[in-house]
Parts: structure tokens; C-alpha cells; sequence
């Protein structure tokens, strides 16, 4: 297997693996189900572009950076988004999270509106701790300092705490 096809193959590994949890990632920064899903997917359409274009393999953190890829397409104006032509198919696909929206608990909701009321880059620097990254990782895929992160995700976590009492929820 050539270089070109073995990053084609970690590519559909990530996809494979990572869809939905973009998708979440993306939502837990205050996106609704649709933009979210929409952004994820213009994330990886990116990542196979760079793997076309000879970039890719510079990319150290694949999860992270098709994050940081897929929050700034979501984070675009809308009018700059691209527009995807529905066309009717036979089948409707898998739903891309793993449970069903109606079971979905109050206590999710409120985590999520708490996220909401946070600032950009503190929300997104949560989110990446929701999913398991580092410090460092975080950092590295938002492109800001270590101590930054640190900071924020202290700070974000004091207000997450007090908004969720607020909600009887702490």
C-alpha cells in the first residue's frame, strides 16, 4: 500500500470512528443537530482535499484538527456555507449518534445550555475535554498556549458549576 492510500484508509478510519463524536463535538459548541452534521462533513471533505493535495501528512492530530475544522466551518456566516441539493433516496441513512433524540435526559440540556452561555473559545476548549483530549492536544488544535487552556478550562468549568446550580443541577 502507497502513502497516498494508506492516508486514504486512516481517513475513512476517522470517519468511520469519529463521525458522530464531530458531530457532538460540533453541537456541544452550540450547534443544532443539522449544522452540526453539515460542518463535520465539510470537515472531512477538507481533510480529503489535503490528502489530494500532499498536506495531510502533516497534520500531527487528525482528530483534533478535523475539530478545529469542522467548529470554524460551523462557525462561518450561513450565506457562506455550502448549500447541499437534497435529491429523494430509497432509504434514509443511519442516524449518526448513538442514542435516539427522544431519550436524551434533562440533564443533557442543561449541560448544553450551560455550554451555550459560555464564550467561543472557552465552550470549544470544553468540548474538547467532553471528548477526551488533553491539554496539550486541546492547545495544539485551537492553536493557542498550553497555560491558555488551562486557564480557560478552569474558569469554564467555575462558570459551568455555578450555571448548572442555578439549575438545581450541580
Amino acid at each position: 500500500m502507497d502513502l497516498l492510500e494508506e492516508m486514504r484508509a486512516a481517513l475513512g478510519a476517522l470517519y468511520t470512528d469519529d463521525f458522530a463524536r464531530v458531530v457532538r463535538f460540533v453541537m456541544y459548541n452550540g450547534a443544532a443537530l443539522h449544522d452540526a452534521q453539515d460542518a463535520a462533513n465539510e470537515a472531512f471533505a477538507e481533510a480529503s482535499k489535503s490528502i489530494a493535495d500532499g498536506s495531510w501528512h502533516r497534520v500531527g492530530n487528525p482528530g483534533g484538527w478535523i475539530r478545529r475544522v469542522a467548529l470554524r466551518r460551523w462557525r462561518r456566516p450561513p450565506r457562506s456555507r455550502n448549500s447541499v441539493l437534497a435529491y429523494p433516496v430509497a432509504e434514509l441513512p443511519e442516524p449518526v449518534t448513538d442514542v435516539p433524540p427522544h431519550e436524551v435526559a434533562d440533564s443533557t440540556l442543561d449541560v448544553l445550555a450551560a455550554l451555550a452561555r459560555l464564550a467561543p473559545t472557552p465552550r470549544a476548549v470544553i468540548a474538547f475535554a467532553m471528548d477526551g483530549y488533553s491539554v496539550a492536544e486541546t492547545a495544539e488544535a485551537l492553536r493557542i498556549g498550553y497555560g491558555e487552556v488551562t486557564d480557560l478550562r478552569a474558569k469554564a468549568k467555575k462558570s459551568l458549576r455555578k450555571y448548572l446550580a442555578d439549575e438545581g443541577r450541580a
